[in-house]
């Protein structure tokens, strides 16, 4: 690692320069930049990295809400949480956008503001911070500076063609968007019992901002988001699926968004083989469900 790095805090005046490193490293486009600018740009949770002078990595914290912890469990199930107990909750901030310049990468810069950033949400009073690794390989990486594997879910894909067998003798459910208080009601609901991250208005509808196409969605007793846009040909990204029947919200979704598949993120359940880690957090904890990562 390099003694010539400094880390330091954004200012504002570093605002064209976090966006242009931000489109180099991460290719997005200049409309989600700017809807990330619009709704969540606090440049006291940038972090950049400098060497002579010059930029050569950030990363971000958003508030998305509360991490929920599960109630306290019942004395006559000890493996089930009280539902009638209040569940905990402690303020959270999301690690995101996490970039280094091609030619300084290989040198600490990363370590050194992911350890910075576990700082100033300290500071800022987020006692939790939380992440989505962009790969497999990172979940160590992440896990030298600071992390734990703390979120699961069931990814799984599922192919139009078996959605017309299975369709033919089921009744089917309607899908109707969603505003983003009105899916955060939902969501709390179906989510109750489970550790969790409960996201803000503001967390909801920065997801809407980065869905065109898609949206936040009530289908029956279930909710839904799907993204279209950034998915390979073909494919319609249901990023949340929350409700017992989740072959009926499928279907509901793909009356609305024809495709060739459906890939699906939902709750993991125990004894199922679908579970996938998910996610980090500087907390100990284990078996939380996230659900959004805003990518």
């Amino acid at each position: 690692m390099r003694d010539d790095i400094l880390i330091r805090e954004a200012r504002i005046r570093d605002a064209h320069h976090i966006k242009r490193l931000w489109q180099r490293v991460f290719n997005d486009t200049d409309e989600v930049i700017g809807a990330f600018f619009e709704v969540y740009i606090d440049v006291r949770l940038c972090v950049l990295a400098q060497i002579g002078g010059r930029l050569a990595g950030l990363g971000l914290l958003l508030p998305v809400g509360d991490f929920v912890a599960p109630a306290a469990r019942n004395f006559n199930s000890p493996t089930a949480p009280d539902l009638n107990a209040p569940p905990s909750a402690t303020q959270c901030a999301m690690l995101y956008a996490l970039a280094t310049e091609p030619e300084f990468r290989g040198l600490g810069c990363a370590s050194l503001i992911t350890r910075e950033l576990l700082r100033v949400g300290k500071k800022h009073g987020f006692g939790v911070v939380v992440l989505r690794p962009a790969s497999d390989a990172l979940f160590d990486f992440y896990g030298k500076n600071g992390f734990c594997e703390t979120f699961y879910c069931r990814e799984y894909t599922v192919k139009a063609s078996e959605l017309k067998k299975t369709a033919q003798n089921a009744p089917g459910i309607a899908l109707t968007r969603a505003s983003p208080e009105e899916y955060l009601a939902r969501r709390e609901l179906l989510l109750r019992g489970v550790a969790h991250i409960a996201f803000d208005r503001r967390a909801l509808a920065f997801q809407a901002r980065l869905s065109p196409g898609g949206g936040l969605f009530f289908a029956g007793d279930g909710c839904a988001a799907v993204e279209t846009a950034g998915q390979p040909g073909g494919r319609v990204l249901i990023s949340e699926l929350l409700g017992a029947d989740e072959g009926a919200i499928i279907a509901a979704v793909a009356d609305a968004f024809p495709a060739n598949e459906y890939l699906v993120r939902a709750p993991a359940r125990e004894a199922e083989y679908e579970i996938t880690r998910f996610g980090m957090s500087s907390a100990e904890t284990a078996g939380a469900y996230m659900g959004f990562t805003f990518g």
